[in-house]
């Protein structure tokens, strides 16, 4: 009796042990689940802090964009202001210099008008009977004309210049020129004498008065002198410009005594 309890007590033991064993290993896969849990956890607990990180640095880089735009919206603002005050100043500044360029007009159509005055009052001065005006006509005759009783010249070179009013003359032709020629012809006439570069550029850099420039530079490099025109009658008649030639160079040529012109001719340019 004793042996059969024992043995069913031996039997209730092992099966114990079984259950103990089967809920240790239970506990042990429990526990490694949690602590694969804790894992999991403390994972996303990262990744959720990195998600923060990245949120407070888009969060700080859109603040900084934010205040760079509006700091660009500034800019621009002011930008835009300095535009229009920089175009208000040019148009300022455009109409000024069209009433400079008129002023400038005007002073030199006054100038012109002076010269060309006082040529005509000089030659009405030479006109006038009495005092100087014999010595001056003596001046223009030739060695052979003998003055009459009255002081009258009985040669007809009589209407020949004097020097002095010959280099009054001189200058209201070249004004008188001048005005009649435009850019273009100016810049044909300087081709014509075959003028250097430097001052062809200085001919069409003077963009008011190109005539009195190219009529300079004539002067300068002897191609006329208040004597001999011959040369800018020449080229005047090669290019067409007919009525400058014979309403004006022409006449002022035939008023040149001969002796003198002779005297002081220049050297004839070749023709292109």
């Amino acid at each position: 009796m004793n042996h059969e309890e024992n043995e069913r007590t031996k039997k209730r033991l092992g099966m114990a042990n079984i259950d103990v064993e089967e809920n240790r290993t239970q506990v042990q896969s429990i526990q490694q689940e949690l602590q694969r849990i804790k894992q999991e956890y403390k994972e996303t607990e990262k990744l959720l802090q990195q998600t923060k990180d990245l949120h407070q640095q888009t969060a700080l880089v859109r603040n900084k964009f934010k205040a760079e735009c509006d700091q660009y919206k500034l800019e621009l603002s002011s930008l835009e202001k300095n535009l229009e005050t920089a175009e208000q100043d040019l148009l300022q500044t455009k109409d000024l210099l069209q009433k400079a360029t008129q002023e400038k007009n005007i002073i030199r159509a006054e100038l012109e008008q002076s010269q060309l005055q006082y040529s005509i009052t000089s030659m009405s001065l030479e006109g006038s009977p009495g005092g100087n005006r014999f010595s001056e006509a003596a001046q223009t005759r030739p060695r052979d004309a003998r003055p009459r009783s009255d002081g009258s010249v009985s040669s007809a070179t009589s209407r020949y210049l004097s020097e002095s009013a010959l280099s009054r003359e001189f200058s209201v032709l070249l004004v008188k020129v001048s005005v009649k020629l435009t850019s273009g012809h100016c810049v044909l006439l300087a081709t014509y004498f075959d003028l250097p570069r430097s001052k062809l550029d200085r001919i069409r850099k003077d963009s008011d008065t190109p005539g009195i420039t190219l009529l300079d530079v004539m002067k300068e490099r002897s191609i006329i002198n208040m004597y001999d025109v011959s040369n800018l009658q020449q080229a005047l008649a090669d290019i067409d410009l007919h009525d400058i030639n014979q309403t004006l160079v022409k006449p002022y040529q035939e008023k040149i005594d001969p002796l003198m012109y002779e005297r002081h001719k220049v050297g004839q340019q070749d023709k292109k």
